[in-house]
Formats: C-alpha cells, structure tokens, sequence
C-alpha cells in the first residue's frame, strides 16, 4: 500500500490513512475522478470520502505515475492501465487519441482506478495433494472458474508458487513454471520482475498475448507446468489443449458463474472435452475442488 499512497497528494494521502485507521488492508481499490468524491472500495463495500479530486491533483498522480516522463509509459497507457512497484495496477480513463483506428494515446485523464495487488500465500495448499499424480510425478491440469472478483487470480498466484517451490515433506518436488501475464496480473510485473512471492523456478512473459506466448514458452523455457488466466477465445482453446499434447501441465482460468453456465458456451466444448478432469469453482465466499463432478475439497476464502 506504501507504493499507492506515494503517488496521491498529501490531503488526499493523509484522509485516506485516518478513514481506514483499523486498517488499510481491507481497501481493494481507490477510485479517483476528477471533481467527484474519492472511493474506497472494499470487499463488501465502498467508501465515499469527503475529497475532491482537483485538475491539480490529476496532474500530481499522473506525474507520479510516470515518474515526469509520459513518453516512457506510452505504450502501457494505450491499453488503459500502468503497473507500478509493487505489482499494483492503475487504471485510467479519459479523452482517446486514435491513429488508423486505433488508440493512439489516452489524453486529458478523468478518472484513475488504482486497483492493490493482493496475495494470499497458502491460500492453494488445501487442493495441491489433490491435484499432485505421485505415480507420474506431475501435476493434472486443472480449470478454474468464478465471476469477476472472486478470487481466480489469486488463486492461480498461490498454485504457481506452490509448484515452483514444491513440498520436499510431501515429496513433491518443485517444478518448472511458465506464467502468460498478458493483463500483467498474475505476477504483477514491474520492468519485467514480478512484485509478488514466487518460487526460484517461475519464468514470465509479461503483457505477451497467450497464444503466442505459450508457443513462445514451450520452445524457449521447457516448462513443466504453464499458467494462463482467462482464455476465451476459441484460438486460446485450441493452443491450450495443443500444450497439453507436448506433455505440459495446464493450469487456466475462465469466467464463468458455475460450471452450467461454462457448458452452456459452444466455444469451451473443446477443452470440457479433453484432458482436463479437475475443476475449480471460485466464489466470494471460497472455492470448491471438482474431479470430474465429484466434490473432494472446499475452502473459504481468506478476508
């Protein structure tokens, strides 16, 4: 939260700091828009502050954002959003330049959505034996599902961890892992170096598309288990279930409210029909562990 709090203006700095003085680990989102109130958003709910955003205050947190070079950060801020230190993501909305129909550069910025990146470690380890094959000495693919804000990515963190770090008492030994991070989500990169808790053996491709970034992976790395977050499209589909066929370990997510609601999309019949027989659903309230439509462990989610 250090990182957050450096690029806000002092009033807005010291009112954010007295609002949450139980603590400011329940605070997920600040959301800042110009010459309306500032929000904190929580778990459950969201705080409206007594502050108003001024034009002066835009310019302070573009500023820092940037650290007063814009021309750094002009490829980030094309896709809407910039990780600073710390893995956190800041979101920005304003005026669109395009360029041959595309978006050139975001202008005169209105709103920012400075959004925490949150880690739970040991969060994964109630379902890891689960998905450990100690006969072949790998890990089973596994989907998980949930709705947005329900905890898959942090999930997807703790499992990448877990498995580059391995569990010598259990004899689970560590294990190759390659990370598609085309959002910047998964590992929250900075420069290229991811901000949060990750095993020795973790390789990530940051801000890469995920088709050609679990080729790219394969060819160059040798992973032994791969992670992507949120495939959809059907060409996604397809290049996961062609990295199942090179021997890899699959670990994805999708947006679903329940596996009916996954089913009902003609685009995930193809992978629902392959190697995958291990199914995560994940709530606000925890997650629940599938083999095939089996239930064999549950956990509520940390708050």
């Amino acid at each position: 939260m250090h990182s957050i709090l450096l690029l806000l203006p002092d009033p807005l700095k010291q009112q954010i700091i007295f609002s949450s003085s139980d603590s400011l680990d329940g605070v997920e989102e600040i959301r800042i828009r110009i010459s309306r109130p500032v929000q904190l958003v929580m778990q459950h709910t969201t705080v409206e502050l007594d502050y108003i955003p001024s034009f002066n205050d835009r310019q302070h947190i573009a500023e820092r954002i940037s650290q007063h070079s814009f021309y750094s950060l002009e490829e980030e801020m094309k896709k809407g959003y910039v990780t600073i230190d710390g893995g956190h993501r800041v979101g920005i909305a304003g005026k669109v330049t395009l360029e041959d129909g595309r978006v050139k550069a975001i202008q005169s910025i209105s709103s920012f959505a400075i959004r925490k990146a949150s880690q739970k470690i040991g969060c994964a380890d109630p379902f890891m034996k689960e998905l450990w094959n100690p006969s072949q000495q790998r890990w089973q693919h596994c989907l998980l599902i949930g709705p947005p804000k329900s905890g898959k990515t942090t999930l997807l963190r703790d499992m990448a961890r877990y498995i580059s770090t391995g569990q010598p008492d259990n004899e689970i030994d560590s294990k190759k892992v390659s990370i598609i991070d085309e959002r910047s989500e998964i590992a929250a990169c900075h420069h290229g170096i991811p901000q949060l808790t990750f095993g020795t053996k973790v390789d990530v491709l940051d801000r890469c598309p995920k088709l050609e970034g679990m080729t790219m992976m394969i060819r160059s790395m040798s992973p032994e288990v791969i992670i992507v977050d949120e495939i959809g499209h059907e060409r996604d589909i397809e290049a996961v279930i062609d990295a199942m066929y090179t021997g890899v370990t699959m670990i994805v997510t999708a947006h679903a409210s329940s596996m009916e609601e996954l089913r009902n999309r003609s685009s995930m019949d193809k992978l629902l029909d392959s190697e995958i027989t291990h199914f995560i659903e994940c709530t606000s309230g925890g997650y629940s562990l599938f083999r095939q439509n089996n239930l064999v462990a549950a956990a509520t989610r940390e708050r």
